[in-house]
């Protein structure tokens, strides 16, 4: 695994890396964004290493009693208001890079 920084970025090939950055950034929360394919693996990845985080289909199904981290899926980002989180992380954003991607 390798981590980047960028002005403003952090850039990380593991959903660890990833997770646990969003646990130390977001006093109100996160939102982790993923192909739906890998929601359900991010929130068990998460529970392996202590953090709570469930699926939210929209800003009315977060609720911070579930956890800090919400993991919704990039069809459902419209559904979200980004100025409930602190932090936002997107993950396998390699699918942004490619016009044609699919979700």
């Amino acid at each position: 695994s390798q981590l980047y920084v960028t002005r403003g970025h952090i850039v990380t090939h593991n959903t660890l890396m990833q997770l646990e950055w969003a646990r130390l950034s977001a006093d109100r929360g996160a939102l982790v964004v993923a192909p739906l394919a890998v929601c359900q693996q991010t929130i068990r990845e998460a529970a392996k290493i202590g953090i709570p985080a469930y699926y939210a289909r929209s800003s009315g199904d977060v609720d911070h009693r579930y956890g800090d981290i919400a993991v919704t899926n990039y069809e459902r980002v419209p559904s979200f208001d980004p100025h409930a989180f602190d932090a936002v992380v997107l993950d396998e954003s390699s699918i942004l890079k490619q016009s044609d991607g699919k979700t």
